[in-house]
Parts: structure tokens; sequence; C-alpha cells
């Protein structure tokens, strides 16, 4: 039967409504068949009076001031009234849009089937269009507010709410988590993006307790933000945020945290106060085996695993919704029994109670090891403010954490990799960015050989000496290699005996072998003899014949420097690259071949082409002709595979194929919108690079200047002699190298890297210690372990010549072009990073073999405050003040020219505030300062610095880096007779100190040894002598000792450095003897240390 025709008033309506409401509430027990057709009969009187519903602000306002009929309206009534006017859900009337205040009250009925009810048609019904369509005919959203005056300010206002448990801190969430998905799918990017000082959804949803409640959705919902708003992953997280118990207790100490830090902030915390609260409430009760068991949790222990173990953490308390909720863990039956959200308890707790976790004790004061209830049952209802954990709860936790930073970390590096022109220059310094997110200095986040290089004479000792220690991230940002002839080790023979040698491509095997799981961008220079096709697929993908083998790394971006790669190989390789950097050899077949729906179309991810090529002897136009009916092919629109499995290209599960969402359950929403967003792939965009020249190192390596024909200073025999009869530590016994005033003596060399793999190093590889490079490109900084004229390796050898005893810690710098004079010179910049990080690790000496001049005030000025200022911001006060090392640099060497022209203004270092440096000029072989030494004046002392030859083997630059480095690197001038320079002079003062503090402290080390009556004391070497010569001060009273005034004036070591060289030889060569015949050393050993 038809309803008649309506002529009551919207208060008519809603009275009507209400009391049904309340009738079939209070009858649904009695009669449900009954109570069915009394909901479909208030369903079509709602359909019938859809008009006078909306008036006056419409029902859902009213459903506002009375929340128990809210709560009690039938789903099926409440789904036809949202129908009939959906605009409702965010119209403001009288200063209340429904969707937000229900958020803000808490109720969870009407929310759930707001969302719900919005999730259906989320074209229509997402929050930016339904706010579009508010704006016609309704109050203006807000309007007490000027900033919340579009649609993007109104949806941020629902998120934020949805997601900001501060407003009522005795909770989790103020929405259930299946909820807060779906929201996330209903709002645009621009409405999850961090608004002033306040959590944004992604740090919010980050906190480590989300961890021990739903661990497998907490993950989901992150990789669903991340996904709509991928710049979130650079949010930072300011101390002014209302979360106190994690301000307080965190042991991170920076002004601001980024979203991974912030994270393990919140989890060291949680741990924290769990600890307080075990040793505050029971101690007597709980073992020593639980207790130990709950201290390792909360210790200091890597923040993820390699390969944790998935598991849904506290089972069976999910809720029927959240099964059809994406999940990392087991799938739960959609079809079962509602249960209590975890998330809003009853009775909630407050944040601290939360933060006060108890174990389930059993009989006699044991840990129980059985699960506890948290909602509804028995303990709850006993202690409603209580939430408890067992130990297993926490393991898992911790897990679930590990996961989450892992796919933070993944998310991290790939922004760095693809970003858009808008923030391309805020990825200048890579490491500077990795170092703010990870909060880490220990870990290597990329891998880079010097791009300008070839290493022909690596060995695997070398590379597994030096690469093998470090602790690689388990994800590479990028990976750079250049050709490398790589000498096995000797168990690995050929069936002749002869020694096997490899190549770059054997790193792949060792990144294996070191835990890196995926690189985002490999760049591969493959020499004058390309590698197989085979031999591609097994380095990158793990094929072998064929067959997969070996993980792959799955990389993303491909720049393989191979001409006319082929399509298939780049599809078994890297079937999940976005970035392809192609290198063509101008034939027209290959372009046709690329481009086949067959070749690089088919490839689902990707996005970029870039067209490289050198093809000199063909016509420019027919190139052009060829590239842009290539550009045009692979611009026509790509279709899907109907079954390509799709993989997740912003989480850490890149393996494909792979089954759709096979990680994660698909949400409402995304059942809703999978198939219309994935139709069709990705237009890819070809770049025209253009012609280009290779790439490379190029031609024979030459040895740095040497000559038998040239004779040394005697400075040298005196120095080496010395050495000779000096034990090494390793030959004393009970050496500590742990003790302060033991260790050996480390020497921070900052130049332009040292050629650590070259075979002149081989014998020196293990006096070096890992440094940090400042030399920045795009891509991060260039590596340490690489020279860029061989200038920073002879430095390196020139110290390990006078003391061999030494750590050698280098440091590279970033040289610029100076336009003046053409000659590459340190950039200040960079030098004041090196100063810095050399201090901050704690060295014994600084050695700096340059000169900064300021002429002209190029330098800008904040740059220039940064250098000069370095010291003093890092020596510190009071208890925190640091130990400044001692610190030489080279004097200018620009001869008359520079004294007329620029004269001694704005020399950097040794005008660095509140430094003392030791400034060392050159001399000549009668001990006179060198002609070309710019400021004589202003020297502290002179060393030997004319044709310096390298007593080692170098083999490490080509002829035109050797030739571009003849008087224009650094200040040093190279010939066939060897290097000159103040440079090399300070590099032996460098050594020469290192020598004096090493002696001094085998002299300790005697001292300790000696058994002898306490009388003799009185000429022992004590531990405040080894700290006074490890200063300027006492160095310098060192240094007088040792010199001689010259005719400039300015002391030079030569005459007093042999006559102490022969005291040395007589009384250690005495000292080894009875060293040999007795355990304790006699007294005339004992007073040899006493001469230093």
């Amino acid at each position: 039967m038809e309803t008649p025709p309506s002529e009551k008033d919207f208060f008519d309506v809603f009275h009507h409504i209400s009391n049904e409401i309340d009738a079939i509430k209070a009858g649904e027990q009695r009669d449900p068949q009954s109570q069915k057709q009394r909901v479909h009969e208030l369903t079509c009187f709602v359909e019938n009076h859809a008009d006078e519903i909306n008036e006056d602000g419409t029902i859902l306002h009213q459903f506002l001031r009375d929340a128990r009929r809210a709560d009690n309206c039938p789903t099926e009534v409440l789904n036809t009234l949202l129908g009939k006017f959906s605009e409702a859900i965010l119209m403001n009337f009288g200063g209340a849009i429904p969707l937000l205040e229900f958020i803000r009250r808490r109720s969870q009925k009407m929310v759930r089937a707001v969302i719900e009810f919005m999730a259906q048609d989320i074209k229509k019904r997402n929050l930016a269009s339904l706010a579009t369509l508010t704006f016609g005919f309704a109050e203006t959203w807000f309007e007490e507010n000027e900033q919340n005056s579009d649609t993007i300010d109104a949806g941020r206002e629902i998120i934020q709410a949805a997601f900001n448990f501060n407003e009522k801190p005795n909770e989790l969430l103020p929405v259930d988590i299946d909820l807060l998905e779906t929201l996330v799918n209903l709002a645009a990017p621009e409405m999850l993006f961090k608004s002033n000082n306040e959590l944004s959804p992604l740090e919010q949803v980050l906190r480590f307790d989300l961890c021990l409640s739903d661990s497998d959705r907490q993950l989901a919902l992150v990789m669903l933000i991340l996904d709509k708003c991928p710049n979130s992953i650079h949010d930072l997280v300011t101390k002014e945020v209302r979360l106190q118990p994690w301000k307080a207790s965190s042991s991170l100490r920076q002004p601001e945290y980024s979203v991974y830090r912030w994270h393990i902030a919140t989890r060291e915390s949680w741990h924290n106060q769990h600890l307080r609260q075990m040793d505050a409430s029971t101690p007597t009760q709980v073992g020593p085996s639980d207790r130990l068991a709950t201290s390792e949790i909360a210790s200091e222990r890597g923040l993820e695993r390699t390969q944790p173990k998935p598991g849904m953490m506290l089972k069976g308390l999910m809720t029927a919704s959240s099964a059809r909720i994406p999940s990392s863990g087991p799938n739960f039956d959609a079809d079962r029994p509602a249960k209590p959200s975890m998330l809003k308890p009853s009775q909630p707790p407050t944040i601290m109670d939360q933060l006060s976790v108890l174990e389930g004790r059993g009989k006699e004061g044991q840990v129980s090891r059985r699960p506890l209830l948290r909602n509804g049952g028995l303990i709850n209802r006993r202690k409603p403010k209580e939430i408890r954990f067992t130990i297993q709860d926490i393991e898992a936790a911790d897990k679930a954490s590990d996961e989450i930073c892992k796919e933070l970390g993944v998310r991290f590096l790939r922004s760095t990799v693809f970003h858009n022109d808008e923030t391309r220059n805020a990825f200048r310094e890579i490491d500077t960015e990795i170092q703010r997110f990870f909060g880490n200095n220990e870990q290597h986040y990329y891998f880079a050989m010097d791009t300008a290089k070839e290493y022909r004479d690596m060995t695997e000792t070398q590379v597994r000496n030096y690469f093998g220690k470090r602790d690689h991230y388990h994800t590479l940002r990028h990976v750079f290699l250049q050709p490398a002839t790589i000498l096995l080790e000797n168990d690995q023979k050929t069936p002749h005996g002869s020694s096997r040698y490899t190549d770059h491509l054997q790193f792949f095997n060792w990144f294996r072998e070191w835990g890196v799981r995926k690189i985002f961008k490999v760049v591969v220079y493959d020499g004058d003899h390309p590698h197989r096709d085979e031999e591609v697929e097994k380095a990158l993908a793990g094929f072998v014949r064929g067959k997969k083998k070996y993980p792959s790394f799955d990389v993303e971006v491909l720049d393989w420097h191979k001409e006319d790669l082929c399509p298939e190989v780049i599809q078994t390789a890297t079937p999940q690259v976005r970035e392809l950097h192609l290198h063509w050899s101008g034939r027209n077949s290959v372009l046709r071949g690329w481009s086949e729906p067959e070749g690089l179309p088919a490839l689902e991810y990707l996005q970029k082409v870039y067209v490289y090529y050198t093809v000199p002897s063909i016509e420019e136009s027919r190139i052009r002709k060829n590239i842009e009916s290539f550009t045009r092919r692979m611009k026509q629109p790509r279709r899907r595979p109907a079954k390509m499995g799709q993989t997740n290209q912003n989480s850490t599960s890149t393996k494909a194929p792979v089954q759709m969402q096979s990680s994660r359950q698909l949400t409402l929403v995304q059942a809703h919108e999978h198939f219309d967003d994935y139709k069709s792939l990705p237009t890819i965009q070809i770049v025209d690079v253009g012609r280009v020249t290779p790439t490379g190192a190029a031609g024979p390596d030459r040895a740095a200047g040497s000559s038998s024909e040239s004779v040394e200073q005697p400075w040298f025999k005196y120095v080496e002699e010395f050495v000779s009869i000096i034990p090494t530590p390793e030959e004393l016994p009970d050496y500590d190298f742990k003790n302060p005033h033991l260790r050996r003596v480390r020497v921070a060399l900052i130049d332009d890297g040292v050629d650590l793999f070259s075979k002149s190093m081989r014998c020196l590889e293990s006096r070096f210690l890992e440094g940090r490079s400042f030399d920045q490109t795009p891509d991060g900084p260039n590596p340490v372990y690489s020279s860029v004229s061989g200038h920073g390796t002879f430095m390196a050898k020139t110290i390990l010549r006078i003391c061999p005893f030494a750590d050698i810690i280098p440091y590279r710098l970033k040289t610029v072009r100076d336009a003046s004079s053409n000659r590459r010179v340190p950039d200040a910049g960079s030098a004041a990073k090196a100063i810095k990080a050399a201090i901050e690790q704690d060295v014994d000496i600084i050695s700096m073999s340059w000169t900064i001049r300021n002429d002209n005030n190029k330098i800008p000025e904040a740059t220039l405050m940064e250098l000069r200022n370095v010291v003093s911001a890092c020596e510190g006060t009071g208890s925190q003040r640091r130990r400044i090392p001692i610190m030489f640099c080279a004097a200018s060497d620009d001869g008359i020219q520079g004294r007329s022209q620029h004269g001694n203004r704005g020399e950097f270092p040794r005008e660095i505030n509140n430094a003392k440096v030791f400034c060392i000029g050159a001399a000549d072989p009668h001990g006179q300062v060198w002609p070309e030494v710019t400021d004589q004046n202003g020297l502290n002392y002179l060393f030997p610095g004319v044709d310096i030859k390298d007593v080692f083997e170098d083999d490490s630059h080509d002829s035109d880096t050797i030739s571009e480095a003849l008087g224009s690197q650094i200040s040093d001038l190279v010939t066939r007779n060897g290097r000159t320079g103040s440079s090399v002079a300070t590099a032996l003062a460098a050594g020469l100190a290192a020598l004096l503090i090493h002696c001094t402290k085998l002299g300790h080390y005697y001292t300790n040894a000696w058994k002898g009556p306490d009388t003799r004391r009185k000429e022992t070497i004590t531990q405040q002598f080894v700290d006074q010569i490890a200063t300027y001060e006492g160095m310098q009273n060192a240094l007088d000792n040792l010199s001689s005034g010259s005719r400039s004036g300015t002391k030079w070591s030569s005459e007093q450095l042999a006559s102490v060289s022969k005291a040395y030889r007589n009384s250690v060569s005495k000292l080894m003897q009875d060293m040999k015949a007795e355990p304790k050393l006699s007294r005339r050993a004992q007073s040899s240390g006493n001469l230093i």
C-alpha cells in the first residue's frame, strides 16, 4: 500500500522516527520477525518524507542532541537517511558538523555507520566531494576560523579529530583502526599533511603502544597513509607536542625527531616505563630469569631484525569488521561474531596506566604465561584501569616495531631517489638527510666507487677487511660500481694452480653475504668489455642458467653502461624498474626492439627512460627522426596484462610477480577502487639526453713522481733509523689497546681522499680506520677510499712513513675549481664539516695539508663563519668540554706573486677561532724556507718539503689525472723527483707528532711493566704525561726540543733529531735485549723512556 503524501513538518517526522526507534529497540528481543517489518516500514517512511527530514538542520544534527536514539537507530534506517541527503554528513548547522561531532563525542556506532556509508561510493562521497557540495547551500565550514575556509582544511579538521588522541589522553585512538583506514581512503592527500606543531596522522599511528594493541593493522595503516601522502615520511616531530611521557623519557636529545626516530623514541620510553614499573611494583616476586628476559627486551639492541617472524598479537580480539582490513598476519574469518574493540575499552585507562605494564602472576609469585583478556575479560572487570601484557606480547610488539622501522626506512630511501623538482634541492647532501632520518652514524646506506677511476689492483682480502666490517643496512639507496680487477683469496685457484681474478660484479655476491636485500639504484660502468646478458641477470636478479638461485635486489633505477641492453634481460633482471638509463649505439633496430609491446612497455612500473648515445658517424637529422619515432611508440597507452600481479612499490615486499595485495587484505574502499584505478599502466616519459662522451677512467696508470736520481735529505735517515728499532705494540706482552692512554695514535687526515685499494697500499691497509666523505654529489658523497688527484694518498703514506704505528682516519674534502687561478681548492663548507667530524671522533692529531684563502670575500659569509667557529662550536664547556686535537696546517705556497696580490689575509685553517694550529712550511735540504712559501714570517716550524719521494710504489692514478695535478692540486708541485710543497711538510710534521705521542705511550707501558722499588717512580711516565704531550703546548715543547733555528728565523727540525735518534737507538736496543731476557724491565730501560 502506498504511503499518502506527507503534510507533516520536520519535527513531526522526527518525533515519529524517534518513537519508532524506541519501539524497535524495546521489542527487538520479543519478536525479531515483527521488528524486521517495523524497520522496513520505518525505512519506507523515511524515503517518503525526505524533504521534511532535511529541514532545520537534518536529522543527523538532531541525533547529536540525542545520542541514545542515534545509537539505537537501525542501520538500514540510518543508511536510508544518509542516502537521501548525504551532504548532511558535513553540514555545519548551529556550529555542529555531524561527522566531526560524532568523532569528538566517541559515538562509535554513528562514526562507523557514516564512514562505511561514505565508502560505498568513494568517488561521490569522499570528504572533498561532500564538502564541495555542502558549500552550495549550507553555512560556511568553521565560519569562526578563517584558516579553515576551504574543503582541504575542513577535511583536515575531521582527520585530525579522528587521529588526535591528545584531546582525550585516556585512549589509544578516538576511532577504531579499521575505520581509520577507510577514512584515509576518503581523504585527499592534503588532508593528511602535518600542520603546525601537532602530531600528524602518521605520527599518531607510529606510537609504540599501538604495536601492543594491533600490530598488523598498525603497519597496514602506516603503509596506507604513506601511499596516500608520501611526503609525510619527511615530517618532523618537535618537542612542543603534547605527549609528555615520551618527551620526558626519550634518550634522544635532538630538537626534532624524524618519524623513524619518533617511533623509536616511543618504543624506548615504553620499555623504560615498563622496567620502572616492574622494579617499583613487585621486585621480590619476579624471578631472576624473568627479570633478565624483561630487561633484554628493553636493552640497546638492533632496531630491526633481518628476518622478523610475522605473527598476530592478541589473537581473538579482532572485530568482525576488522577482518576485511589488510593484514600482514593470518586471515581471519569475516563471519565470526564481532568482539569489543580493544582500541577503546569500555572503561579506558589513562595514558600512564597504559604505560604501566604488569605481568600476570600465578601461584607463588611466578610469571603466568597464559594470555590475559583485556576488554570485557575477568581481569578488566576486576581492575578496569589495568592493561596487562605478557612477555610474549612485548616480544611480538618489538617484532612489529622492527617491521615498521624497516618499512619507514625503505620508504625514506626511496623518496630520496624519486623526488620531484620542487624537493630536488632538499637532497643535495644525501648523507645529511640520512643521518637526520635514521640518527645512526654506524650503518651504511649506499655503496659508491669513484666514477672517475678504475680499480685494477683490489684483492678480496682488502675488500673483506674494509667493506666486510661495515654494518650495511638491509636496503641500499644506490650502488655505483666502476671497472675493477679483484684478486680472489689463495684457496680459490684455477685448475692450473694460478691465482683467480674476478671483477666488480662480485660485489653483488658480497652484498647478499652482507645482508643487503634491496638496492634502489644501480649504476654499473661496464668498461671496454661488457658483461654477458646472463651475468647481468645473475648479478641483479640471481638467475643462473635461467633458474632462480639467489634473491633479487628488486632494482628500481638501472643505469648499466652497456650499449643496446636487451629488453628481455631488463625484464628478467629488474621487473620492478621505474627508471631506465639506456645507452644506444645508433641502430634503429635497437629502438624498435625496445619499443615493441613485449619490450620495455611490458614493464609494469616503468615511468621514465633516459637515452644516451655516442654515434658520431650518423647524421643528426636521422638520429632525431629515429628518437622521435621511438618516443611516440613508447608513449602509446599500455594495458595491464589480464592476470599480472601487483607489486607494492611503496612497501618492503617487492617480489614480483605476487598475488594482488597478498600481504594485506583489501579494505572496503580498496575493493571498490582497485580495478578502476589500475586499468592502464602509467605513461612512459622519454628523456633524450643526447650525445655523450664515454665515462669512466681512461688511460694507463702512472706512478706518482719518484726518481732514483734524487737524493733525499738526511732527516729521513734519522727518522727511519729511529723507527726501525721501536717495537710494535703487538710485540709487547699484555699491551692493552683498550686503555685510552695506550691505544694507537689516531690521525685525522683531511684531504681529497685516500686510494686504499691501490697496490702500494696493501701493506698499509691495516692502519686505516673508517672515515667520512664530505665531497657531496646529488647522489651522496664520493667515496673516502678514493683520491681525486693522489694528493691525499701521498699525505697518508708520508704520515705512515714517519709513524707506521698510527691509525689514519681519512676525511674527504670537496674540491672546487678556483676561477682566478684555475686551481682546485678545498671547499670551506666541507672543510668545516670534516674538522667537526674529526673532533667528535676523538682523534689525537688533525693533519690539513691545504690552505683556504678568502680572497676578495669570495666565500659566503655563513660558510666562512661556520669554518671560523668550528672549534668553538665543538669544544663545549664544563663537564661536556671536548678535547681539541693537535692541529697541523700547511702554509700557502703562492710565492712572490701571492705575497704581492693577496698578502696574508683570511687564511684558514690557521685563523680558526680558539684553535691553536701549527702552521708548517716547506724547507729545502739546507733547512731554509722554500721560496714559494707565501707568508714566511707566519710559520711555526719548517719541515722537509722539496722533492720528497714516494717510497711506496704507486699505480693509483692515470696520466690524465696526474697531469692535471702538476702544479694545480691543493698547493703541490709534482715532478719526476718527487712532490714539493708545504702540504708535504705538514704531513711529515703530523707524522712526527704521532711518533712522539706513540713513544710516550710506550714509555707509559714500560712504567707499568716495571716492578722495581718505589724510589725509582720519580723517573716514570705517568698518564698525565701522556695527556700533556697530546696537547698543543705539550707538543710545542717537544718540537722545540727537537728543532734548531734557520736563517729565516723559523725553527727547523734536523740536527737535534739526529742526536735523539742515536740515543734512542742505543737505549731501545738495550731495552729490547733486557725484555727478551726477563719480564721485568731494567732501570736503564726505565730511564730511556724518560728521554721523551
